[in-house]
């Protein structure tokens, strides 16, 4: 993996590293004048636990038609939100643009995505 700062600091102090010039005063500058090294950030959380999502059983799916499951996720790039979906096992992908992290909003960005699968899958 990619240490974040903070641990490659303790790996120098600790004795982890031996025998390399680079000391943990010398991690801690290069991090204050270029940032935090984005490999070392990508998959970590943001910090905010997400809200429980209660489980529900599913009906029986009608003679014909075949069960999908609808995978979402939120991204945001340069400050544009967007919600991802999955439709499994048909793998549809879908995007669809969110205006904020609120309910309302996200309510209309799933709305779209399940109108968007129903019309696919009457089609």
């Amino acid at each position: 993996g990619h240490p974040s700062a903070g641990g490659m600091s303790r790996l120098i102090n600790n004795g982890g590293l031996l025998n390399t010039p680079v000391t943990a005063d010398d991690i801690r500058r290069a991090d204050r004048i270029w940032g935090p090294d984005p490999a070392s950030l990508q998959g970590k959380t943001t910090g905010h636990s997400s809200p429980y999502v209660p489980t529900i059983d599913p009906s029986p799916v009608p003679a014909g038609q075949f069960k999908q499951e609808l995978h979402c996720d939120l991204m945001f790039v340069d400050g544009v939100g967007a919600m991802v979906g999955v439709a499994k096992p048909m793998q549809l992908i879908l995007v669809i643009r969110v205006a904020s992290k609120t309910g309302p909003s996200l309510k209309r960005a799933i709305t779209q995505m399940l109108d968007i699968l129903a019309a696919q899958l009457s089609a």
